[in-house]
């Protein structure tokens, strides 16, 4: 699967300072998503906008808060930090994603 960020947010993952991606539910990513989730694939491909700067990225599990409620918990997780300095907005529904190792596609 492929997402595309904001450079603010991919320079963030790309550094390491950032380890959950929020991810809004909408009709448009909500199918993806959940093919995704029902996949085998741990990866996820990130875009720095529309350029050709991305980087591949594992992810070590997700959560799902649908309307502000938590539906999954992965116990080996923990619970997400929901940072807002991250992108993090309350009373919506979203995927996030525990983010793990990058490597840098060329």
């Amino acid at each position: 699967m492929t997402l595309i960020l904001k450079y603010k947010w991919f320079d963030m993952v790309a550094s390491g300072n950032k380890k959950e991606k929020y991810r809004e539910v909408k009709p448009y990513y909500g199918s993806r998503l959940f093919k995704w989730v029902n996949s085998d694939s741990s990866c996820i491909e990130f875009r720095r906008g529309y350029t050709k700067t991305t980087i591949n990225v594992t992810c070590l599990g997700y959560w799902l808060i649908l309307n502000g409620k938590m539906l999954t918990h992965d116990e080996k997780l923990g619970l997400p930090e929901l940072r807002k300095d991250w992108g993090f907005t309350e009373n919506k529904s979203l995927i996030i994603f525990k983010l793990g190792k990058i490597n840098w596609e060329k």
